[in-house]
């Protein structure tokens, strides 16, 4: 396939594309491995699979993820990574735009990580980004011999990229928070004392520190236990 593109790009770029896409990849799949049910729930909230393949597209997504990531390291192997990395890319991404036209942009992205990263607009860009650095792995490489300072910049390339996508998760993580004026002049109103039925009192901070140290096995239960005890104190939530 790369000997196709019509253009040719420095090894270097190849290279630190393809060590930064590959360790992009690791990273997530170790994390959602390490906490099937966490990413198991993140699948069922976005509402794409029937309960009966949850558990097994929680175990094959990271798997797919892992063994691109690893593919990407290699040259020999690394148009094979390219390709199921840019695949695994648009599904994921597919994933993100039909829950956005659906108006669910405050759940959580299954992303992997102990950070909630809430559904965006970004968080497509991003993914477009990745899947650039896909193409740039697959451009061809010019032919010359590779000397020590191409290894340099290699590494020096390959953690300012890093830690670039590093940063753009942390801002998405964090775009929820910068909303703070909404908060105070559209959803607090909304929801104060006086809106609220009679009898039904607020989560206060130890509440709501003990609920952020607890996961719950199965979300859509927990979900559906929600809007049920909503619905029977009179309070119409949206499913």
């Amino acid at each position: 396939m790369g000997a196709a593109l019509p253009f040719a790009l420095d090894p270097v770029l190849g290279h630190a594309a393809a060590a930064t896409l590959g360790a992009v990849l690791l990273l997530g799949a170790i994390s959602k491995l390490r906490d099937l049910a966490l990413f198991r729930g993140a699948l069922d909230n976005h509402r794409l699979l029937p309960r009966a393949l949850l558990a097994p597209a929680a175990l094959l997504l990271p798997l797919l993820e892992l063994v691109a990531g690893a593919l990407r390291l290699p040259t020999a192997s690394r148009e094979s990574g390219a390709l199921l990395g840019l695949a695994v890319l648009v599904l994921v991404t597919g994933a993100v735009v039909i829950n956005l036209r659906r108006g669910r942009e405050r759940i959580d992205c299954g992303c992997g990580g102990s950070e909630h990263v809430p559904l965006s607009r970004g968080l497509v860009a991003r993914n477009a980004g990745l899947a650039l650095l896909a193409l740039v792995a697959l451009a061809p490489a010019p032919a010359r011999a590779t000397v020590w300072l191409d290894l340099a910049a290699t590494a020096f390339a390959t953690l300012f990229l890093l830690g670039l996508v590093l940063a753009v998760n942390q801002l998405l993580s964090n775009q929820p928070r910068f909303g703070r004026r909404y908060i105070s002049q559209v959803l607090l109103p909304r929801v104060s004392s006086p809106t609220l039925p009679a009898g039904l009192r607020p989560y206060d901070g130890e509440e709501i520190a003990r609920l952020r140290r607890t996961r719950p096995a199965d979300v859509g239960a927990v979900r559906q236990q929600l809007l049920g005890q909503g619905h029977t104190a009179g309070i119409a939530i949206e499913p």
